[in-house]
């Protein structure tokens, strides 16, 4: 009501001259009067969503940020249209099967196989699915990623702590990690281990994309690491968090 007096205020002030806003105001009957207050309020909740909207695009881009730019976007079914052979098809519907049951799933996924046969696409899709459409709290970044993550904690003026870094990524009801077994370092091992530790005693899901299975990780590391005992500890927490999705499909490159 008030707004609607200004108007009549400054409408005056721009033909220069007083009217008499009482005068102005009793010409106006009851439905002018709340056609224009239902306009502004529709105009104000179209700017309120607007902002909501905007802020939830946000949000999506910081969490998505690390999903390569070419499957933003895609869907489960549209690799089932697009990507052929046999056994990808059958991991895909491995997948999909742990996305609808993800609320009664005990294990993650670990995904593995030949460079190019499409695990990075379904890892990028099943967290986008799990984000968009079960409302699920999500991280998804490569084990390169999560390392570069850990290292910025040293950096000066570094605003977070190694174990903060790790609390914000497992605190997701599911996490994925894609290119596992790229560093087999003591250090890189021992964060790793911890990382699998908080997602564990949190009782959160990991999915996993490697081109390693648990037998040839094992020898990566203790390669690395002959005497780590943690190397042996973070295959133990891989084994017991996710099940083996091998695919042995020839590169869709």
């Amino acid at each position: 009501m008030q707004e609607i007096i200004k108007d009549l205020a400054k409408k005056s002030s721009a033909r220069g001259k007083k009217i008499n806003l009482e005068e102005e105001f009793n010409k106006l009957d009851e439905s002018e009067i709340n056609k224009e207050l239902e306009r502004r309020e529709r105009k104000n909740q179209e700017e309120v969503n607007k902002a909501i909207e905007i802020k939830k695009l946000k949000e999506q881009e910081k969490i998505l940020k690390y999903i390569p730019n070419q499957y933003k976007g895609l869907s489960m079914n549209w690799l089932k249209d697009n990507y052929k052979g046999v056994e990808f098809q059958r991991a895909l519907g491995e997948c999909v099967r742990a996305v609808q049951n993800i609320d009664k799933l005990k294990k993650g996924l670990y995904i593995y196989g030949d460079t190019g046969i499409g695990k990075t696409s379904l890892l990028s899709t099943m967290a986008q699915a799990l984000y968009m459409h079960k409302n699920k709290t999500i991280s998804y970044m490569t084990e390169d990623d999560f390392i570069n993550n850990i290292k910025q904690t040293y950096n000066k003026g570094a605003t977070k702590t190694e174990m903060e870094v790790i609390q914000d990524i497992a605190k997701n009801e599911v996490v994925f990690i894609d290119e596992w077994g790229q560093n087999e370092s003591q250090w890189a091992i021992k964060y790793l281990k911890i990382l699998l530790d908080e997602i564990e005693s949190k009782k959160h899901h990991v999915f996993i994309t490697s081109n390693y299975d648990y037998m040839e990780l094992a020898n990566k590391y203790i390669k690395a690491n002959p005497e780590d005992k943690k190397a042996t500890q973070l295959l133990d927490r891989l084994s017991g968090s996710t099940e083996l999705l091998e695919i042995k499909d020839k590169s869709h490159r």
